[in-house]
Parts: structure tokens; sequence; C-alpha cells
């Protein structure tokens, strides 16, 4: 096997776009219509969609790597880590979802969610079993883990090699994640949390922190869709995040992002 060398700029963000299209294009044009040529039920037909789209997103990068005989635990760094920086990584993301969630609260102040929106959030509640193996599967488990690979594994390490600064780096990983999940009016908290992860990938070289974070991230949100009713009272005020939860979220996120900042930067 030969030792990863990341590619030039312009071959990383066509491998990237190739694994989004190929995400998109297959369960759009096979399985949606599969669904209402033999009449399944298309709320179930869409999470299996989405769960295909996430598991196809690393393919074109898997073949790149396996025609040029990459090691893969390199290519997507599968690097192993001390448990500090884990356990920062996930206090300092704690923090963010708590500041987060007032921010959303404001923003649905002042902007309307169109329809889609809400459809797409009761595609997120488990309604049975099936739903609930589905969800959890494609959000809660190969999303972060094929996400992370391509994001904070592959992607932002040709990021480091081809721009030579690690600020840009974790930026435009950042960006590049945002702007992949389509979403508009969740783009400020998506941007937020892939600049968190991206820094805490660049810091060890490795998607194990980013990844459970991700993981522990898509699990409670998953977890607060379904359970709105009963965790709400508990986390609001008057319509906003309760301020003590608030204020305890600001200091996680600068207490522990702080922690991180000051650990020693892993080597590529």
């Amino acid at each position: 096997m030969n030792p990863f060398n990341p590619p030039k700029l312009w071959q990383s963000i066509l491998l990237l776009a190739a694994g989004m299209a190929l995400g998109l294009l297959v369960p759009a044009l096979f399985l949606l219509p599969l669904g209402v040529i033999f009449e399944i039920d298309q709320a179930a037909v869409t999470r299996i969609a989405l769960l295909v789209g996430e598991a196809l997103l690393p393919v074109p990068i898997l073949i790149w790597a396996i025609l040029r005989k990459y090691r893969l635990k390199e290519v997507f760094r599968f690097r192993a880590v001390r448990w500090n920086y884990i356990c920062y990584t996930l206090m300092a993301g704690v923090g963010l979802l708590f500041v987060l969630d007032e921010i959303e609260r404001l923003m649905a102040m002042f902007i309307t969610l169109p329809d889609y929106m809400q459809e797409l959030e009761a595609l997120l509640r488990i309604s049975d079993l099936p739903s609930a193996l589905l969800l959890i599967m494609s959000i809660a488990v190969i999303g972060p883990l094929t996400e992370e690979m391509v994001f904070r594994g592959f992607f932002l390490h040709a990021l480091e090699k081809n721009l030579k600064n690690a600020t840009r780096a974790v930026v435009y990983t950042a960006v590049a994640f945002m702007i992949s999940h389509f979403n508009i009016y969740w783009a400020l908290s998506i941007f937020a949390a892939g600049f968190l992860l991206s820094f805490a990938g660049w810091k060890t070289k490795s998607i194990w922190p980013s990844f459970l974070f991700h993981l522990v991230n898509n699990s409670l949100s998953l977890a607060f869709t379904h359970f709105e009713k009963s965790i709400d009272p508990l986390l609001s005020f008057h319509g906003h995040t309760h301020p003590i939860v608030f204020l305890t979220g600001i200091f996680l996120l600068l207490y522990f992002m702080r922690k991180l900042t000051r650990l020693k930067t892993y080597e590529s």
C-alpha cells in the first residue's frame, strides 16, 4: 500500500461533489420512483433514500483511493487520539448546542419556516420500530460516520496541504459542510457545528472526536424531535432557551474550546 498523498484542490472538490451528486441522484432517480410504482409508504421510502444517500457519499473517494492503493486509514484519518481531546470536543459541542438553540428560537421569531421544512421535521419523527431503525442508522450512525470521513477526514486534509493555512482549511471545510446539507434555514447552525468539527479534525488529525460529537449531536436532535413536548418545557423559558441553560452553554463552549485550543496539535 502507498502512503496517502492528498490530491490537488480541484481534484478534491471534484471528488467531494461527485459523492454529493451520487448521494442525491441515486435515491432520487431509483428509490423514490420505485416507491411510487409499488405504492410503498412515501415516508418510509424517503427515510431509506436518506440512508442510502449518506452511505454513498464517500464512494467516489473510496474508489479513487483504492485505485491508487492508498491506505484508507490515512485517507479518512482513522487515527487514535487521547481521550481528553474527545472529551473537550464533546463538552464544547454540548455548549454550542445550547447556544444555537436560542439563536434558532430568535430566528424563528422573524422567519417563518416553509411547508417543506415542516414536512422534513415530520419525517424525522419516529412513528414505529422500522422508522426508528432507519432514522437511527441514517442520522445517528451512518450519516455522522460518512460525513466525517469525507469532510474532516479527506477534504480537510486536502485543504491543509493545498492551502498551507489551517484557518482557511477549517473555514472552507465548514462552508462545504454547510452547503452539502442544502438547507438555508439551518445554515448558521450547520456552519457553526461544522467549524467546531473541522477545528477538532485539524487539531487531532483524526475523525474520532468529530465523529463522536456528530453522533451525539444528531442523536440528541433526533430525540428532541421525537420527545419535543416532554423536553422543551425543561429547556425553555417564555419561548426562549432557559437563561441557565443558555449561560451554561456559553461557559461550556468558551471554556472547553480554550482547553482544546491549548492542547498540542497532532502532526499529519
